[in-house]
């Protein structure tokens, strides 16, 4: 199964991101050819098979980087660990964390702007679809109205 993240963030290098689905819907190659055929986005790891940066187009950057992310957390990181996190204990201090969905890869679409529109958000689950989601977790904006 294949989750698509749309929120402010997320780091693929994190601990408990480190082991990879058993049964991948995308390898390696099937990826590749999504991300070219859609003409953006990075392969990164078995659990990151598709990362984009909606917001700069650089999809070496999906890392939230403000200073609220440093000091509180990411939103993004956050989510993506509640669905797909597949820690496994390490010898420093056994403390790990493991999501709803261990096995599933992430498509991760970094999303978040105060000057995003109704038509980004579409974008971006537009691009979900496409790179072939079977579930969607969307952040929550809110919209003038």
């Amino acid at each position: 199964m294949a989750v698509a993240v749309i929120d402010s963030g997320a780091d693929p290098s994190h601990k408990d991101f480190q082991t990879a689905p058993t049964n991948l819907k995308f390898s390696k190659e099937d990826m590749e050819k999504i991300i070219k055929k859609l003409g953006h986005g990075r392969y990164v790891s078995p659990k990151f098979p598709y990362v984009h940066n909606m917001i700069t187009g650089d999809d070496d950057q999906i890392k939230e980087n403000n200073q609220d992310a440093v000091k509180d957390g990411s939103h993004g990181q956050h989510v993506s660990g509640i669905i797909a996190a597949n820690g496994q204990p390490d010898n420093k201090n056994g403390e790990y964390v493991v999501g709803v969905a261990p096995e599933a890869q992430l498509l991760f679409l970094k999303y978040f702007s105060d000057d995003g529109t109704t038509g980004d958000v579409a974008e971006a689950i537009y691009n979900a679809v496409n790179a072939g989601a079977d579930v969607i977790s969307l952040l929550h904006l809110m919209f003038p109205t």
